[in-house]
Protein backbone atom coordinates (compact mmCIF):
# COMPACT_ATOMS: atom_id res chain seq x y z
CA UNK A 1 0.00 0.00 0.00
CA UNK A 2 2.52 2.50 -0.73
CA UNK A 3 2.31 6.35 -0.44
CA UNK A 4 1.56 8.79 -3.23
CA UNK A 5 -0.03 11.79 -5.00
CA UNK A 6 -3.31 12.02 -6.17
CA UNK A 7 -3.67 14.89 -9.15
CA UNK A 8 -5.53 17.01 -10.78
CA UNK A 9 -4.24 18.65 -14.14
CA UNK A 10 -5.49 21.06 -16.39
CA UNK A 11 -4.12 21.33 -20.52
CA UNK A 12 -5.01 24.86 -21.94
CA UNK A 13 -6.61 22.81 -24.60
CA UNK A 14 -8.62 21.24 -22.70
CA UNK A 15 -12.23 22.17 -22.78
CA UNK A 16 -13.48 24.49 -19.75
CA UNK A 17 -14.40 22.36 -16.53
CA UNK A 18 -12.18 19.24 -18.07
CA UNK A 19 -9.59 17.74 -15.23
CA UNK A 20 -7.39 14.98 -15.16
CA UNK A 21 -7.33 12.99 -11.66
CA UNK A 22 -5.09 10.68 -11.47
CA UNK A 23 -2.52 9.58 -9.42
CA UNK A 24 1.60 9.33 -9.20
CA UNK A 25 3.87 7.68 -6.93
CA UNK A 26 6.66 10.07 -6.74
CA UNK A 27 5.96 12.69 -4.10
CA UNK A 28 5.62 15.52 -6.42
CA UNK A 29 3.74 15.94 -10.10
CA UNK A 30 6.00 17.85 -12.23
CA UNK A 31 7.18 14.72 -13.68
CA UNK A 32 3.85 13.00 -14.18
CA UNK A 33 2.93 16.55 -15.87
CA UNK A 34 5.77 15.65 -18.25
CA UNK A 35 4.62 12.49 -19.07
CA UNK A 36 1.12 13.58 -19.22
CA UNK A 37 2.51 16.37 -21.76
CA UNK A 38 4.63 13.79 -23.74
CA UNK A 39 1.81 11.19 -24.50
CA UNK A 40 0.53 11.28 -27.92
CA UNK A 41 -2.31 10.39 -27.37
CA UNK A 42 -3.74 13.26 -24.88
CA UNK A 43 -4.70 16.81 -25.90
CA UNK A 44 -2.13 19.03 -27.71
CA UNK A 45 -0.34 21.25 -25.29
CA UNK A 46 0.85 21.52 -21.78
CA UNK A 47 -0.48 19.51 -18.05
CA UNK A 48 -0.47 21.86 -15.38
CA UNK A 49 -1.09 20.66 -11.93
CA UNK A 50 -3.41 22.99 -10.31
CA UNK A 51 -3.36 20.59 -6.90
CA UNK A 52 -2.22 17.12 -5.01
CA UNK A 53 -2.75 15.84 -2.37
CA UNK A 54 -0.19 13.09 -0.49
CA UNK A 55 -2.05 9.77 0.52
CA UNK A 56 -1.23 6.63 1.87
CA UNK A 57 -2.38 4.09 -0.19
CA UNK A 58 -2.44 5.69 -3.29
CA UNK A 59 -3.76 3.37 -5.15
CA UNK A 60 -7.04 2.57 -3.39
CA UNK A 61 -7.42 6.57 -3.10
CA UNK A 62 -7.47 6.91 -6.77
CA UNK A 63 -10.10 3.95 -7.35
CA UNK A 64 -12.25 5.35 -4.73
CA UNK A 65 -12.22 9.07 -6.15
CA UNK A 66 -13.07 7.96 -9.57
CA UNK A 67 -15.86 5.68 -8.06
CA UNK A 68 -16.95 8.99 -6.29
CA UNK A 69 -17.02 10.71 -9.33
CA UNK A 70 -17.95 8.58 -12.35
CA UNK A 71 -21.16 10.45 -13.03
CA UNK A 72 -18.66 13.12 -13.88
CA UNK A 73 -16.18 10.85 -15.83
CA UNK A 74 -15.63 11.52 -19.59
CA UNK A 75 -14.76 8.17 -20.66
CA UNK A 76 -14.88 5.59 -18.81
CA UNK A 77 -11.20 4.84 -20.29
CA UNK A 78 -9.86 7.96 -19.05
CA UNK A 79 -9.38 9.86 -16.61
CA UNK A 80 -11.19 13.40 -17.42
CA UNK A 81 -14.24 14.78 -15.63
CA UNK A 82 -16.26 17.07 -16.27
CA UNK A 83 -16.37 19.04 -13.22
CA UNK A 84 -16.03 22.31 -11.78
CA UNK A 85 -12.34 22.66 -10.03
CA UNK A 86 -14.28 23.62 -6.68
CA UNK A 87 -16.05 20.91 -6.74
CA UNK A 88 -13.40 18.44 -7.39
CA UNK A 89 -11.26 19.65 -4.73
CA UNK A 90 -13.99 19.42 -2.20
CA UNK A 91 -14.74 15.78 -3.24
CA UNK A 92 -10.89 14.86 -2.99
CA UNK A 93 -10.68 16.23 0.57
CA UNK A 94 -14.19 15.08 2.07
CA UNK A 95 -13.72 11.27 0.44
CA UNK A 96 -9.96 11.07 1.13
CA UNK A 97 -9.95 12.47 4.36
CA UNK A 98 -8.73 9.62 6.16
CA UNK A 99 -5.64 8.99 3.75
CA UNK A 100 -4.64 12.57 3.14
CA UNK A 101 -0.95 12.96 4.50
CA UNK A 102 -0.08 16.45 3.19
CA UNK A 103 -2.70 19.21 1.33
CA UNK A 104 -1.41 21.14 -1.62
CA UNK A 105 -5.13 21.61 -3.04
CA UNK A 106 -5.95 24.91 -4.46
CA UNK A 107 -7.89 27.86 -1.83
CA UNK A 108 -11.25 27.30 -1.96
CA UNK A 109 -12.19 29.22 1.20
CA UNK A 110 -15.10 31.60 -0.49
CA UNK A 111 -14.97 34.02 2.70
CA UNK A 112 -11.12 34.84 1.92
CA UNK A 113 -10.87 38.25 0.20
CA UNK A 114 -8.14 36.96 -1.64
CA UNK A 115 -10.00 33.47 -2.72
CA UNK A 116 -10.03 35.18 -6.44
CA UNK A 117 -6.98 37.01 -8.10
CA UNK A 118 -7.46 40.34 -9.82
CA UNK A 119 -6.56 41.81 -12.77
CA UNK A 120 -3.89 44.53 -12.18
CA UNK A 121 -2.71 47.35 -14.09
CA UNK A 122 0.52 46.44 -16.39
CA UNK A 123 2.69 49.37 -15.72
CA UNK A 124 2.59 48.84 -12.03
CA UNK A 125 3.41 45.18 -12.31
CA UNK A 126 6.43 45.24 -14.73
CA UNK A 127 8.24 48.29 -12.18
CA UNK A 128 7.87 46.09 -8.98
CA UNK A 129 9.84 43.59 -7.73
CA UNK A 130 7.40 40.53 -8.11
CA UNK A 131 9.12 37.32 -8.03
CA UNK A 132 6.08 36.00 -10.58
CA UNK A 133 8.50 38.60 -12.46
CA UNK A 134 11.33 36.24 -12.46
CA UNK A 135 9.72 32.43 -12.68
CA UNK A 136 7.81 30.82 -15.15
CA UNK A 137 4.87 28.64 -14.75
CA UNK A 138 6.67 25.45 -14.65
CA UNK A 139 9.26 26.88 -11.83
CA UNK A 140 6.25 28.45 -9.72
CA UNK A 141 4.97 24.56 -9.61
CA UNK A 142 8.36 23.96 -7.35
CA UNK A 143 8.71 27.10 -5.97
CA UNK A 144 9.44 26.64 -1.90
CA UNK A 145 10.43 29.23 1.20
CA UNK A 146 14.38 28.16 0.56
CA UNK A 147 13.95 29.35 -3.00
CA UNK A 148 12.11 32.19 -2.40
CA UNK A 149 14.64 33.67 0.28
CA UNK A 150 17.73 32.60 -2.33
CA UNK A 151 15.56 35.15 -4.27
CA UNK A 152 15.57 37.81 -1.81
CA UNK A 153 18.96 37.07 -0.17
CA UNK A 154 20.03 38.04 -4.00
CA UNK A 155 18.42 40.95 -4.32
CA UNK A 156 18.66 42.10 -0.79
CA UNK A 157 15.40 42.26 0.25
CA UNK A 158 14.92 44.37 3.47
CA UNK A 159 13.44 42.35 6.57
CA UNK A 160 13.74 44.84 9.07
CA UNK A 161 10.14 44.04 11.21
CA UNK A 162 10.64 47.65 13.05
CA UNK A 163 10.20 49.20 9.90
CA UNK A 164 7.91 52.25 10.52
CA UNK A 165 4.87 51.65 8.52
CA UNK A 166 6.01 47.85 7.25
CA UNK A 167 6.18 49.38 3.43
CA UNK A 168 10.03 48.16 3.35
CA UNK A 169 8.42 44.30 3.67
CA UNK A 170 6.44 44.72 1.18
CA UNK A 171 8.19 42.38 -1.61
CA UNK A 172 8.81 39.67 0.81
CA UNK A 173 5.07 39.82 1.50
CA UNK A 174 4.38 39.65 -1.31
CA UNK A 175 7.01 37.03 -2.32
CA UNK A 176 4.74 35.08 0.34
CA UNK A 177 1.72 35.85 -1.07
CA UNK A 178 2.76 33.99 -3.88
CA UNK A 179 4.28 31.18 -2.96
CA UNK A 180 1.05 30.50 -0.35
CA UNK A 181 -1.34 31.18 -3.51
CA UNK A 182 1.37 29.69 -5.86
CA UNK A 183 -1.51 27.06 -6.83
CA UNK A 184 -4.25 29.81 -7.88
CA UNK A 185 -1.74 31.54 -9.62
CA UNK A 186 -0.99 28.35 -11.91
CA UNK A 187 -4.47 27.87 -11.92
CA UNK A 188 -4.81 31.62 -13.41
CA UNK A 189 -2.27 31.31 -16.13
CA UNK A 190 -3.70 28.23 -17.28
CA UNK A 191 -6.51 30.28 -18.10
CA UNK A 192 -4.94 32.69 -19.40
CA UNK A 193 -1.73 33.62 -20.10
CA UNK A 194 -1.03 37.03 -19.99
CA UNK A 195 -2.69 37.27 -16.76
CA UNK A 196 -1.27 40.55 -14.67
CA UNK A 197 -1.23 40.27 -11.07
CA UNK A 198 -2.94 42.86 -8.89
CA UNK A 199 0.40 44.05 -7.05
CA UNK A 200 -1.83 45.99 -4.44
CA UNK A 201 -4.04 42.68 -3.92
CA UNK A 202 -1.11 40.08 -3.79
CA UNK A 203 0.50 40.57 -0.29
CA UNK A 204 0.12 39.48 3.13
CA UNK A 205 0.06 42.05 6.08
CA UNK A 206 0.68 41.27 9.80
CA UNK A 207 -1.42 39.50 12.00
CA UNK A 208 -3.96 39.21 9.14
CA UNK A 209 -3.28 36.11 8.10
CA UNK A 210 -5.81 33.46 8.00
CA UNK A 211 -4.95 30.47 9.98
CA UNK A 212 -5.31 27.93 7.26
CA UNK A 213 -2.25 30.40 5.61
CA UNK A 214 -0.54 30.93 9.03
CA UNK A 215 -0.36 26.77 9.12
CA UNK A 216 1.18 27.10 5.77
CA UNK A 217 3.77 29.54 6.61
CA UNK A 218 4.69 27.13 9.54
CA UNK A 219 5.26 24.35 7.27
CA UNK A 220 7.45 26.32 5.16
CA UNK A 221 9.75 26.59 7.65
CA UNK A 222 9.86 23.68 9.15
CA UNK A 223 9.92 21.76 6.24
CA UNK A 224 13.47 23.62 4.89
CA UNK A 225 17.00 21.85 5.05
CA UNK A 226 18.22 23.92 8.25
CA UNK A 227 22.12 22.98 7.19
CA UNK A 228 21.76 23.85 3.81
CA UNK A 229 19.32 26.89 4.40
CA UNK A 230 21.51 28.69 7.16
CA UNK A 231 24.73 27.84 5.10
CA UNK A 232 22.99 29.17 1.73
CA UNK A 233 21.12 31.75 2.63
CA UNK A 234 23.46 34.31 4.20
CA UNK A 235 23.69 36.06 7.51
CA UNK A 236 21.55 37.53 9.12
CA UNK A 237 19.64 37.54 6.23
CA UNK A 238 18.58 34.39 7.17
CA UNK A 239 17.02 34.72 10.20
CA UNK A 240 15.56 38.24 9.09
CA UNK A 241 13.12 36.15 6.37
CA UNK A 242 11.93 33.30 9.28
CA UNK A 243 11.38 36.72 11.06
CA UNK A 244 9.70 38.18 9.00
CA UNK A 245 6.92 35.42 8.39
CA UNK A 246 6.93 34.86 12.01
CA UNK A 247 5.18 38.45 11.97
CA UNK A 248 2.84 37.51 9.55
CA UNK A 249 1.66 34.80 11.45
CA UNK A 250 1.72 36.69 14.79
CA UNK A 251 1.93 34.31 18.26
CA UNK A 252 -1.44 32.74 18.47
CA UNK A 253 -0.72 30.19 16.49
CA UNK A 254 2.55 29.28 16.86
CA UNK A 255 1.28 29.22 20.96
CA UNK A 256 -1.36 26.44 19.71
CA UNK A 257 1.53 24.16 18.11
CA UNK A 258 4.98 25.69 18.65
CA UNK A 259 5.77 24.25 15.26
CA UNK A 260 8.58 26.91 14.68
CA UNK A 261 9.92 26.61 18.00
CA UNK A 262 10.18 22.94 18.06
CA UNK A 263 12.11 23.10 15.18
CA UNK A 264 14.52 25.73 15.55
CA UNK A 265 15.42 25.08 18.84
CA UNK A 266 16.76 21.56 18.52
CA UNK A 267 17.99 22.34 15.35
CA UNK A 268 20.08 25.12 16.93
CA UNK A 269 20.79 23.23 19.74
CA UNK A 270 22.53 20.72 18.20
CA UNK A 271 24.33 22.56 15.59
CA UNK A 272 25.76 24.88 18.31
CA UNK A 273 26.13 22.22 21.74
CA UNK A 274 28.80 25.02 23.45
CA UNK A 275 26.75 27.96 23.54
CA UNK A 276 25.83 26.86 27.10
CA UNK A 277 24.46 29.87 28.69
CA UNK A 278 22.17 30.58 25.37
CA UNK A 279 20.89 27.41 25.49
CA UNK A 280 20.05 27.52 28.70
CA UNK A 281 17.87 30.69 27.65
CA UNK A 282 16.30 27.89 24.82
CA UNK A 283 15.62 25.35 27.66
CA UNK A 284 13.49 27.63 29.57
CA UNK A 285 11.55 29.01 26.89
CA UNK A 286 11.03 25.16 25.42
CA UNK A 287 9.95 23.59 28.55
CA UNK A 288 8.19 26.04 29.60
CA UNK A 289 5.29 26.10 26.99
CA UNK A 290 6.84 29.50 25.85
CA UNK A 291 7.13 29.76 22.08
CA UNK A 292 10.17 31.74 20.08
CA UNK A 293 8.89 34.86 18.33
CA UNK A 294 10.24 36.83 16.04
CA UNK A 295 11.84 39.31 18.35
CA UNK A 296 13.69 36.08 20.43
CA UNK A 297 15.41 35.23 16.78
CA UNK A 298 18.29 37.39 18.27
CA UNK A 299 18.99 34.34 20.67
CA UNK A 300 19.73 32.91 17.49
CA UNK A 301 21.95 35.33 15.95
CA UNK A 302 24.21 35.19 19.62
CA UNK A 303 24.45 31.74 18.93
CA UNK A 304 25.37 32.09 15.36
CA UNK A 305 28.07 34.91 16.43
CA UNK A 306 29.26 33.61 19.60
CA UNK A 307 30.68 30.49 17.23
CA UNK A 308 32.55 32.11 14.61
CA UNK A 309 31.33 29.41 12.68
CA UNK A 310 32.66 30.37 9.19
CA UNK A 311 30.00 27.91 7.42
CA UNK A 312 27.33 30.14 9.00
CA UNK A 313 28.88 33.67 8.98
CA UNK A 314 31.80 33.51 6.65
CA UNK A 315 29.16 35.57 3.98
CA UNK A 316 26.96 37.73 6.26
CA UNK A 317 25.22 40.75 5.54
CA UNK A 318 24.00 43.53 7.33
CA UNK A 319 21.15 45.83 6.36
Amino acid sequence: MPDGIIYIARNNSNPENHYKIGKSYKADPIHRMRELTSETTNYEGEYQATGYVLVSDVDNCERIIHKSLSSNRIHQRREFFNIHLNEAIKSIRSILKDHIIKDELYEIDNNDANSDLEYGDYRLFNESNSILRFVNIDELQSLNFFQVCKFADHYNWPWDISCHGGGCLSDLNHAFFVLINKLKFIQKYSEDQNFTPNILQTKLEPKKVSNKDSLKLQNFISDINFSEYFTKIKFPNNLGYIGVVMNLIGEEIERENKKITKFLIPNFKKIFPNQYEIIEELDKIYYSGDVINCWKLSLFEKMILASNDERFINNKRYI
